[in-house]
Formats: structure tokens, C-alpha cells, sequence
């Protein structure tokens, strides 16, 4: 990948601005959680508080068993949309009960993102490729959100910035 083109991104993720309110976060939302609706039975979700996997290897090995574990921390700052409980997932297990939009966003993206092509998480062209699967799973009104939550916040890391610490809704140009 140029590493022009990801500094560029990582400059623009930096720069945007937040907006909770966005129609593409609104469409990003209801179709992620449209996603894991059709996805749910008979995936087992286990929520952690730390790193669910050492490498993509032992990810891929748990998604044959029909299994994922699923990272909760991270800031969300307070008005993010996708730090909103799932209320909509009140019919489902004790687990899903309780996820935030966020957390459903995490699962049905390495499962539709990664899974297909067992794209590691560990590379950028990995990380790439599994944006590129997910993406196919969604509206064009939908993409620029995102897009924004994943190659934004994976340029923003690859260009030397780490992990965004405070996560927000940020819309940038498509560029991939």
C-alpha cells in the first residue's frame, strides 16, 4: 500500500469532524445490526475484556466452530451512537442482550470482513482485504460510515498515530 495514501487518510481521519447524527452512521447502524440478525443462530458470542486473540490463526479456528470472541473496551466518546446498548437484540441469548452496537459492528466485521478470505488482522493488506469483503455487505449510504471506522482508524494506526483513543463519527472520502 502507498504510504502516501495512508498518511493522507490517517490526516483526513484526524481532521474530520465528529457527527453522531450523519445519515451514513444512521444506515451504518441499522444495517450492521440487520447483518448480525441474519448472522446470530447458531454463532456462540463471548465477550472479553482484553485482546480475544493472540493472532488471526486462533480467530479462524474459533469461527469453524462456529465461535467468536469479542473485544469490549476502547473509548467511545459519550454521544457515539455505536456505544448504545442493543436493545434491538433483547430477544437473543444473555450475551447479545447486552451488546453495545459497537461490539455487534466488531462481530459481524470479522466474521463478513475477515472470515471469507481469513484475512489476517495483524497486516494492513489483511485489514484492507476484509474491508473490501464487508463493504459488499452493505448500502452506498452506509459505506462512508464504514469506511471511516475501518480504514480510517486502520490508516490513522499504520501512519505511526496508534489506536484512536477516543472514538468518534467521523466521515471521510472514500478512497480505496
Amino acid at each position: 500500500m502507498e504510504p502516501d495514501l495512508v498518511n493522507q487518510v490517517a490526516r483526513e481521519y484526524r481532521r474530520a469532524k465528529h457527527q453522531p447524527n450523519h445519515p451514513s452512521y444512521q444506515a451504518f447502524i441499522r444495517e450492521t445490526l440487520e447483518q448480525f440478525d441474519t448472522l446470530y443462530h447458531p454463532w456462540e458470542f463471548i465477550l472479553v475484556n482484553d485482546e480475544p486473540y493472540a493472532d488471526s490463526e486462533s480467530m479462524f479456528l474459533d469461527m469453524e466452530r462456529k465461535r467468536l470472541r469479542i473485544f469490549t473496551g476502547g473509548r467511545l466518546r459519550p454521544d457515539n451512537p455505536l456505544r448504545e446498548p442493543t436493545k434491538y437484540l433483547a430477544a437473543y441469548n444473555s450475551v447479545a442482550r447486552h451488546m453495545t452496537v459497537n461490539e455487534v459492528f466488531r462481530a459481524v466485521h470479522d466474521i463478513l470482513g475477515h472470515g471469507p478470505t481469513q484475512s489476517p488482522f495483524e497486516t494492513f493488506l489483511g485489514e484492507l482485504q476484509a474491508y473490501q469483503n464487508h463493504s459488499e455487505q452493505y448500502s452506498r449510504e452506509a459505506l462512508e460510515a464504514l469506511y471511516s471506522e475501518t480504514m480510517g482508524q486502520l490508516c490513522h494506526y499504520w501512519a505511526g498515530f496508534g489506536f484512536v483513543k477516543n472514538q468518534g463519527c467521523k466521515i471521510i472520502p472514500i478512497r480505496f
